[in-house]
């Protein structure tokens, strides 16, 4: 009986230091990965809304028209009636590689702050951002700049609330 109690009492205090140790450990990992990036997960967040922010200017500063597409009616009519002709404003081929550069610093940032940000919220914005990317053939698969700024606001919506999720 006593024996068992010794054992039982002895296992406590090692619980309590693997427990203890593990979040020390964790902590010590998290500083030393990023420590060339974030000093905390406010600092880190407000850098990577600084990101997206410039993603969004990328996009709004874009000046290239590059394809001209008509919906016609009965495919007969060309530019009368029934018929819609709408200019899908792209990415230059500069602009694309900034706005490249920047996602990435995103996705860098919250790789690196991924332990504390919870999964779930992470997986949802990089799907928004893959989306982003999404090119195609065609006009159908083309994702216009008005559409690419609408999925940036909602990848901003997930963004804001991975703080409040800690």
């Amino acid at each position: 009986g006593n024996r068992l109690n010794v054992q039982l009492l002895a296992s406590i205090p090692a619980f309590l230091l693997v427990s203890f140790g593990t979040r020390v450990f964790f902590a010590t990992l998290f500083s030393l990965r990023s420590r060339n990036f974030v000093v905390n997960l406010s600092s880190a967040h407000d850098k990577m809304t600084e990101r997206l922010r410039n993603m969004e200017k990328c996009l709004l500063l874009s000046d290239k028209e590059e394809m001209d597409i008509s919906n016609d009616v009965g495919n007969s009519y060309r530019k009368n009636e029934g018929s819609i002709s709408e200019t899908i404003a792209t990415l230059s081929t500069l602009q694309l590689g900034e706005f490249v550069l920047h996602m990435h610093s995103y996705l860098v940032l919250m790789d690196y702050c991924s332990p504390p940000f919870p999964n779930k919220e992470c997986d949802s914005i990089h799907a928004g951002l893959r989306q982003l990317l999404m090119q195609g053939n065609g006009a159908t698969c083309q994702l216009s700049i008005r559409r690419q700024i609408a999925l940036l606001h909602l990848v901003q919506k997930n963004h804001k609330d991975l703080l409040k999720s800690l």
